[in-house]
């Protein structure tokens, strides 16, 4: 594996645990009961999470692999035109 390629694997991996421990947080503010502004706050930052991996996988695949998903997408659910 060269360098970049293990850059780009760390980057993912890095992502997707932060990603992972955000949502499990919102899971334990709801399992929890805690306040609402807890919740509130815990809910927003996974969802800046999760905007944030989809950005750092654009990144990491390219721009070709993102207009792919979109046609792939476009087509697997029917859409004209995809």
């Amino acid at each position: 594996m060269t360098k970049s390629r293990k850059i780009r694997a760390g980057l993912m991996m890095l992502g997707g645990v932060t990603l992972a421990a955000a949502w499990l947080a919102v899971g334990a503010a709801w399992m929890f009961d805690a306040p609402r502004a807890l919740f509130v706050a815990a809910v927003i930052a996974a969802a800046v999470a999760t905007e944030a991996m989809v950005w750092l996988t654009a990144l990491v695949l390219g721009w070709t692999a993102v207009a792919n998903r979109h046609w792939l997408l476009g087509r697997l659910l029917g859409r004209r035109g995809a």
